[in-house]
C-alpha cells in the first residue's frame, strides 16, 4: 500500500496543470467579442454612431456583441463530444458538432465528407490555458463546416470562460441555434 502511495504522489507530482484540469473539462465555454456587419450607408442612417465608416467606402459597419461558444462531454472511455458555434466577421461563421476520440495530443474527430468532398479532421486539446480547436490546412473542414471568412485554425477558448450552466448532449445540440425550442431545453437545465 505505501508503494502504490508514493508511485501516486510521483505521478501527481508531474502531471501537467493542463492535464489535470481535463477532469474538469465538460462545460460551457463562451467568449465575447466586438463584431460587425457592413451595411450600406443608406440603411445605417449615414454611418451615424453608433455605426463606423468603412475607410474607402460608402459602407458602413453595424458593430454588435458576438459569442463564440464551445460545448464538450468528456466520457470514461476519454472520448469527447463537442458542439461550437464560432461568429466571424460580416455575419459569417463555423459550427459543428461530433465525437472526437484520444488522440496522443488531445482528441482528434475525423469525418468523410459526402460527395467526395475529401475528409475533415479536426483536433482538440489543452494548450497553455485554453481549449484550441484546429483543423489541418490540408482538410476541408473549413469548407464543409464554415462560411467564406470563417477558418477553424487554432481557435482558443481560455479554460476559465467556462460557464457555470449544465452541459447535456441536448444542450450540445442547440449550441449556436436558439429557436424557440432550444432556449427551453437550455431554460430547463
Amino acid at each position: 500500500m505505501r508503494r502504490l502511495i508514493i508511485i501516486l504522489a510521483v505521478f501527481f507530482a508531474f502531471v501537467p496543470k493542463a492535464m489535470a484540469d481535463v477532469v474538469e473539462l465538460s462545460g460551457i465555454y463562451t467568449v465575447q467579442f466586438d463584431n460587425g456587419i457592413i451595411v450600406p450607408e443608406a440603411e445605417a442612417d449615414g454611418c451615424e454612431a453608433p455605426h463606423t465608416t468603412m475607410e474607402g467606402t460608402d459602407m458602413c459597419i453595424d458593430p454588435y456583441l458576438a459569442t463564440n461558444e464551445l460545448g464538450l462531454i468528456l466520457y470514461d472511455d476519454s472520448s469527447l463530444d463537442f458542439s461550437f458555434f464560432l461568429s466571424y466577421f460580416n455575419g459569417h461563421s463555423c459550427s459543428m458538432r461530433g465525437r472526437a476520440t484520444k488522440s496522443e495530443e488531445g482528441w482528434q474527430y475525423h469525418e468523410v465528407l459526402p460527395a467526395d468532398m475529401g475528409e475533415c479532421i479536426l483536433d482538440i486539446r489543452i494548450e497553455d490555458e485554453d481549449i484550441v480547436l484546429n483543423s489541418p490546412e490540408d482538410t476541408d473542414c473549413r469548407i464543409y463546416y464554415c462560411g467564406m471568412r470563417g477558418h477553424l485554425n487554432y481557435v482558443r477558448f481560455p479554460l476559465v470562460s467556462r460557464t457555470q450552466e449544465a452541459v447535456s448532449p441536448e444542450r450540445l445540440d442547440c449550441i449556436g441555434d436558439l429557436e424557440q425550442g432550444c432556449e427551453k431545453a437550455i431554460q430547463q437545465q
